[in-house]
Formats: C-alpha cells, sequence, structure tokens
C-alpha cells in the first residue's frame, strides 16, 4: 500500500517555493499540479494558500478509496481540479494537457548560463504528495531528473520546482557526497541538475506513526519520510554533450563504481580507452579515480573526451539508456 501524509504540514515548509519567500518569486499566483495525493491531507493545506499565492490545484489520484475526499474538497474551493488519473503514467500529464488545464502556463526561457539554482518558474509547480512503492517510485523518482536535463516533460515550460514527500533512502543516494558509497549514477544525475533542499525539519518528519498511514506492523512497514524541493539549475551540464551521451557513460562505468575509470573504459564500448587521447593531458590524473571520487566538473571532461572521440556510439547504439519517451509518454 501507498503510504500517505496524515498530519498537515505549515505552508512555510512544504512546500516553500509556492509561498515564494522572495518578492520576486512570488509575482504571480502558481497552478499547483499535485499527483498522489491520497485523502488530500497536504491538498488540503495548499487550499489555505490565497488566491494570491496558488491560483489553481490540478490532483491527480486514480485510487477510488480517496476520490470522494478530494471530490468533497473541490466542491468547497473552486480552484482545485480532480481527475482520476495515475500521476505514474506519463500519459496521465497528456490527457490534462490536451483537456486544456495547463493552457494557461506560459513557456519561459531557460538560461544555460545560469551557475546556480534558475529562478523558478512563475506559473508551476509540482508536487508529489508521496510516490509509489518499490521499483514503480524509484524509477518515476530517477527519469524525473532526466527530464530536467532533456527539458521533457513539465520541464518544456521552463524551471519548474517540484517537491516531493519521499523515502528518506531516496534522499539519502540522490544526495550522497562524493567517496560516500551511496553514491551512484543518481547522485550524479541530481548534481548535475536541481539543487536540493529539505522543505521540513528532518525531526518534524521522524515519527512515522504520527505522521503517516498505514501504520507500521510490529516495527515492519515503511522507511522514514522526508519532504525535499528540488531547484532545476541554470546551467544544466548534461545538454552540452547530450543527455542520451551522458546517460550512456554514466550508466556505462558505474557499473564498475570501485574500479579506476581508467581500467573500466574498455568495457563502455569497443575502442572507448582511446577517448583518452581527446582529453587535456593535464587532467588525465582523474582517470585514476573511481566514479563515486569524481566531481562534476571530472565528469563533464570525461563527456568532452567522449563527444569528441569520433568513434563513439551514436544513436541506436545509445538505446540501452532509458529514454524519458518510453513506457511512459506517449
Amino acid at each position: 500500500m501507498r503510504y500517505q501524509f496524515q498530519r498537515p504540514l505549515q505552508m512555510d515548509s512544504f512546500p516553500h517555493g509556492i509561498n515564494g519567500r522572495k518578492s520576486s518569486e512570488a509575482s504571480s499566483p502558481k497552478v499547483v499540479l499535485e499527483v498522489f495525493a491520497g485523502p488530500g491531507t497536504i491538498s488540503r493545506a495548499l487550499c489555505e494558500l490565497p488566491p494570491s499565492k496558488m491560483s489553481k490545484l490540478i490532483i491527480l489520484e486514480n485510487d477510488p478509496h480517496y476520490l470522494p475526499y478530494l471530490h468533497s474538497l473541490a466542491a468547497l474551493d473552486k480552484r482545485v481540479l480532480v481527475r482520476p488519473l495515475d500521476g505514474w503514467f506519463w500519459t496521465s500529464y497528456t490527457q490534462i494537457a490536451e483537456e486544456g488545464l495547463l493552457s494557461d502556463i506560459k513557456v519561459e526561457e531557460w538560461d544555460n548560463s545560469l551557475k546556480r539554482p534558475h529562478p523558478p518558474h512563475s506559473q508551476l509547480h509540482f508536487v508529489a504528495s508521496a510516490f509509489p512503492p518499490a521499483e514503480n517510485g524509484e524509477a518515476l523518482f530517477n527519469q524525473i531528473f532526466r527530464a530536467v536535463a532533456s527539458r521533457d516533460w513539465l520541464f518544456r515550460y521552463g524551471a519548474v520546482p517540484f517537491s516531493g514527500v519521499i523515502p528518506d533512502s531516496f534522499r539519502k543516494r540522490a544526495t550522497a557526497p562524493l567517496t560516500s558509497i551511496q553514491r551512484g549514477k543518481l547522485a550524479c544525475m541530481v548534481d548535475a541538475t536541481v539543487h536540493v533542499e529539505l522543505a521540513a525539519p528532518l525531526k518534524l518528519m521522524e515519527d512515522y506513526t504520527v505522521n503517516f498511514f498505514p501504520p507500521r506492523t510490529r516495527g515492519k512497514g515503511p522507511e522514514n519520510m522526508v519532504a525535499v524541493n528540488f531547484k532545476p539549475l541554470g546551467y544544466q551540464m548534461m545538454r552540452v554533450a547530450g543527455v542520451p551521451e551522458w546517460d550512456f557513460v554514466l550508466r556505462a562505468l558505474w557499473i564498475h563504481k570501485k574500479t579506476p575509470v581508467g581500467s573500466s573504459l574498455k568495457f563502455m564500448a569497443p575502442g572507448a580507452q582511446n577517448m583518452v587521447k581527446y582529453m587535456d593531458q593535464s587532467k588525465l590524473r582523474l582517470l585514476e579515480k573511481s566514479p563515486r571520487d569524481l566531481s562534476m566538473d571530472e565528469w563533464s571532461i570525461l563527456m568532452d573526451a567522449f563527444d569528441k572521440w569520433p568513434f563513439h556510439p551514436r544513436d541506436n547504439a545509445l538505446s540501452d539508456s532509458v529514454l524519458t519517451t518510453d513506457k511512459r509518454i506517449r
């Protein structure tokens, strides 16, 4: 069963981007797209925001047990629109777009020169009140960051901030620092695409029994949850060499996460060790490091060499990458 938050959070904490603490972020009311809303605990908290802060709340929830609670909220607040759709499927977002629910969202420029979090989209904010359990939730969580880099999905509108209540294990792997045994491909994708910050103190969220449903049974059950905000960065380094190329290289090298990069290049593609000829010779020492020790600047150096290597895999040869157009995007 999908966990659900059962205690409203103060809007100053989650998601604070909707409040717009800075005057530049509060210039227009937000359209909030909420998925996996459950009985609407966070939905109701969002409705406490005045019309000057939130103009519309679009809720996607396909569980028939929760829909009566959400429809009752929609009857009380004309800003609320409920659709019985599953937020896991990319086609659900196609459906609401075709219905015109996002027709008032403008496409904003994305300044790829900014070396900091991009000013958030002036209208749209995405909220996942829960994530599906196990692999489905992990798959969606991972692909969101790839969509940021490729400017797919909601990010075709610009630097849309997003917030979520996620398992703490997701957060730890997404923010794992250099040298950490938890660092992997996900942490690289996150570092390359977004700025991460807690939307509520860990202390506020740590008591699962008080905050979440269903209850644990004999101490067993879902892990602790955390509320997190993600702000897309201005400079998206993965767009430079290409998102499919980044995805291909990251996956190939992280398979050998304990092996020095220089020793594992040969497993990436035939002749891939020759890409070192296209590297700045003063940077060759990075080849002695394992993937978990590489900074994002060093990954960029590798990607530049991969891009310059004339025989690097292209097109169909990159098809092992997980594309955001697979499975859930129509």
